[in-house]
């Protein structure tokens, strides 16, 4: 799989289709302006929209970053950007603390003139796998160059190779401190050193086995599209997923991404057929053994999020039922394999897994709950105990967003004055009343760092369009740099939306 990005090409269509097109675009012109439909007017006119400018990609706005990455320590973040009619994006870094960026891999690394996986493809561009990923000393990028994976420092303006050749391989990454790298090939997931050697699989691959590769349901459903991860601090341990699909239906799918189109056949759980059967595994790479605990999944259930307490030889994983009404946070010694039951949450009608437990230094954790109708926060302590409610109110936290451990702060994104508005705010772990970090009404979409010191504001709202500002969470000046600026569009004379019920 080559990193990449998949561009979007405008859609043929037919005459009589795009007559229909055209109508449609000059009536969205006329009601946007106040100005009659009509099509010379429309096309020559510097205060109304041109048919081509309606139409062509990407609009008045312009492009946006996408694909953010922040560092792990927080001090520089990551992203993709097409600049000018190129087809393909670079990838730019920017310094948290003074908002300086730069092109660290120009496009012509990204372009996929060497991806010949049409399925790799198709996953990249749906799921955003695989395309990047920081150091995990935060000192450079590592990405899926050809069949072999490069690291770019950031203080180099060279690339090197490491690690063994991987043809049609997916989902690459280096481990916490530096010595291994995992990738998934043909759903089944390896390991090995980054001096070259050839990959270790951490169970033996099997036809309709997939080995840390999420499937169709995890991905589509539940919004998780890594199946594996590495423990903390020092890669010694991988967490995995692992699903038998041989009992789920398969549906034929036509492959239009090759020449001429092949027929595939999908895995695809529709409601009330077989699920496919979910394990986790647990190798341990400096002793090659696997161990797969007993996790009490639930027939056709889910194991819905999974991960490693920071610091410490102990996964979780949230285990989900069917039906969605119960979720069961448990922790896991990798040494052992021995679980043990931090939480449970349930709801008669329906458990939404929106979020991924945190946990903080110590062993306790963040987790969101229902109790009271409201999707509210909840810090537990280090043994599964609900200390105390974060959040209360008639309304629902979306996200949290981010954790200052240093000054016991948690941000999390919330709507205010009506679903219209998101926006960031923050409470103490220690209890209080939130506090609003943003102030302006609209949709706040915040990428945020790590430590909860910086974040991306993605701010918008009907009528004004989007900017996109790195701002820092304390201090006295929150702005740090202005990444995409607001487009000027004054001189469109656009009529301000106007919302009923």
């Amino acid at each position: 799989m080559q990193a990449m990005e998949i561009t979007e090409e405008p859609k043929k269509m037919g005459k009589s289709q795009g007559k229909w097109y055209g109508l449609a675009a000059m009536v969205v012109a006329a009601v946007a302006t106040g100005a009659p439909a009509n099509a010379a007017e429309t096309a020559t006119s510097g205060d109304f929209y041109t048919i081509h400018q309606i139409f062509a990609h990407p609009g008045l706005t312009g492009h946006s970053p996408r694909l953010v990455k922040w560092s792990r320590d927080g001090r520089h973040l990551a992203y993709l950007l097409r600049q000018g009619k190129s087809r393909w994006q670079s990838l730019f870094v920017v310094d948290s603390a003074t908002g300086r960026r730069h092109v660290l891999v120009k496009r012509a690394a990204l372009a996929p003139s060497a991806m010949t996986n049409a399925h790799a493809r198709e996953v990249v561009a749906r799921y955003h796998i695989g395309s990047y990923g920081w150091l995990p000393s935060g000192e450079g990028i590592y990405l899926l160059r050809g069949s072999r994976l490069r690291i770019y420092p950031l203080d180099a303006k060279s690339s090197h190779a490491v690690g063994p050749s991987l043809k049609s391989a997916m989902q690459p990454s280096i481990a916490p401190g530096g010595k291994r790298m995992a990738w998934v090939s043909h759903h089944t997931l390896y390991y090995a050193p980054l001096d070259g050697t050839r990959g270790t699989a951490v169970a033996a691959p099997r036809h309709g086995i997939y080995t840390g590769e999420t499937d169709w349901v995890y991905r589509e459903e539940l919004d998780l599209s890594d199946g594996y991860a590495w423990s903390k601090p020092n890669g010694r341990y991988l967490a995995f997923l692992q699903f038998d699909e041989r009992k789920v239906d398969r549906f034929p799918l036509v492959n239009a991404l090759e020449t001429p189109p092949r027929l595939d056949r999908q895995y695809y759980p529709h409601p009330g057929s077989a699920n496919p059967v979910v394990r986790l595994g647990i190798r341990d790479v400096e002793k090659g053994r696997t161990l797969w605990p007993k996790l009490p999944v639930p027939r056709g259930g889910y194991i819905a999020r999974f991960g490693w307490l920071p610091g410490s030889a102990t996964a979780y994983a949230e285990v989900l039922d069917r039906p969605q009404t119960e979720a069961t946070l448990y922790e896991i010694d990798a040494t052992t394999g021995r679980v043990r039951r931090l939480a449970k949450k349930s709801d008669p009608w329906w458990v939404d897994v929106d979020d991924t437990p945190r946990f903080l230094a110590g062993g306790r954790f963040l987790w969101t709950g229902n109790s009271d109708g409201w999707h509210h926060l909840y810090l537990y302590g280090a043994g599964g105990k609900r200390l105390r409610r974060l959040t209360s109110g008639d309304y629902n936290v979306l996200a949290l967003t981010g954790v200052d451990q240093t000054r016991g702060v948690v941000y999390f994104t919330r709507y205010t004055h009506g679903p219209l508005n998101t926006e960031l705010y923050a409470v103490r772990l220690g209890g209080g009343k939130p506090s609003a970090v943003t102030q302006s009404q609209g949709v706040h979409e915040i990428s945020m760092s790590r430590d909860g010191r910086y974040y991306l504001d993605m701010y918008s709202r009907a009528g004004t369009p989007p900017t996109i500002t790195l701002k820092r969470t304390g201090g006295p000046v929150p702005t740090v740099a202005v990444i995409k600026p607001r487009p000027n569009l004054g001189r469109y004379h656009l009529r301000p939306p106007r919302f009923m019920t």
